[in-house]
C-alpha cells in the first residue's frame, strides 16, 4: 500500500490510514521506521495482547548510535530520566504512559472511538490512543524488549527544540503530568529535598544536595548499563554528556512552558487547550 490520505495534521497517522483500514487481522503492530528490535519481539508481544484484559502491548523506546553532542543529549534523554519515568508509571499502572514508537492494539477496540483517523487532528496521537484504551478498562503491557531509535547526528539546538515541542504538547495533552515535571528531574527533585531536610532533621543543604546528585548519577548509570547490557566504556564522556542535559532541563522547561506554539516538518503550528492544533 503506498501512498497517504488526508484525515488530519497528523502525517504518521496520514501515513497509516489506508493500511489500517485493509489490515486482515484485528491486532496491528504499529512500527516507525526509524527504530529496531530484537528478533522474536512479535510472538513475544502477541503473547502479551493474548492475556486477559490486556489492550495494548508497547515497547520502552531506548536511544543508540548517537553520532553528535545534540544526540548524545537525547540519548540521555531516552535512556535515564525518561526511561525511569515511563517504566515507573507503566509498573504502577495507575494511569496510560506509551510512546508509539512500537506497540500493538487491536482494530476492534479503537474502532469504537473512531477508528485511527479520529486522532489524525492531535500531534501526540500515540498518547491519546492509549489513552482511549485504557480508558476502555483494558491494561497496557510490556515485554523485555526495547524499540532501539538510532539517534545520529543532531545539534544540541535540534534537542532542545524537540524536546521543547513535545513538552509544549505534553502541557495540553497531560497537563497534571507537565505541572510537577520540574520536580522528577534531578535539580528540582534536588532543591526540594535538600531543603526539606535541612527544615526537619538540620542536614546542610549543599551537603545533603551534593550527596543527591551523586546518588542520581549512580541510578542512571546503572539503569543505561542494565538496558543496554553493555559496561559503561566511556564514564567521562557519559558523564559530561549527563551533567549537560541535567543542567538544561529546567530552562528547557521554562523555555518550552511559557509558549504556545511548535514547528513540526517546515510548519508552525497553534496549540489549542483541546489537545488539536
Amino acid at each position: 500500500i503506498i501512498g497517504d490520505r488526508n484525515v488530519g495534521i497528523n502525517p504518521k497517522i496520514n501515513n497509516m490510514v489506508q493500511a489500517y483500514e485493509e489490515a486482515k487481522y484485528d491486532i496491528v503492530w504499529v512500527y516507525d521506521s526509524n527504530v529496531y528490535v530484537d528478533p522474536g519481539c512479535m510472538g513475544r508481544s502477541v503473547d502479551k495482547m493474548l492475556q486477559p484484559g490486556v489492550g495494548l502491548v508497547h515497547h520502552l523506546p531506548f536511544g543508540v548510535r548517537p553520532q553528535t553532542l545534540g544526540s548524545e543529549l537525547e540519548l540521555m534523554f531516552l535512556d535515564t530520566v525518561h526511561a525511569k519515568m515511563y517504566l515507573f508509571i507503566n509498573w504502577t499502572g495507575l494511569a496510560s504512559c506509551v510512546v508509539g514508537k512500537s506497540c500493538l492494539y487491536r482494530r476492534s477496540d479503537l474502532d469504537k472511538v473512531g477508528g485511527l483517523a479520529a486522532f489524525g487532528k492531535y500531534m501526540a496521537e500515540d498518547n491519546l490512543i492509549a489513552t482511549a484504551i485504557f480508558n476502555m478498562g483494558y491494561k497496557h503491557e510490556m515485554t523485555s524488549d526495547l524499540a532501539y531509535q538510532s539517534l545520529g547526528s543532531m545539534t544540541p539546538s535540534d534537542y532542545f527544540l524537540r524536546r521543547a515541542r513535545w513538552t509544549r504538547i505534553r502541557k495540553y495533552t497531560v497537563t497534571a503530568a507537565t505541572v510537577v515535571e520540574p520536580f522528577i528531574e534531578m535539580i528540582g527533585c534536588g532543591l526540594v529535598a535538600s531543603y526539606g531536610f535541612n527544615l526537619l532533621w538540620q542536614t546542610h543543604f549543599l551537603n545533603f544536595l551534593a550527596f543527591h546528585v551523586v546518588i542520581w548519577f549512580l541510578v542512571d548509570l546503572s539503569m543505561y548499563q542494565a538496558l543496554s547490557g553493555e559496561k559503561m566504556h566511556n564514564l567521562r564522556g557519559f558523564l559530561m554528556a549527563w551533567c549537560l542535559r541535567e543542567l538544561a532541563a529546567l530552562p528547557l522547561y521554562a523555555y518550552a512552558v511559557l509558549g504556545s506554539t511548535v514547528d513540526w516538518r517546515d510548519q508552525t503550528f497553534v496549540l489549542l487547550r483541546s489537545g488539536t492544533v
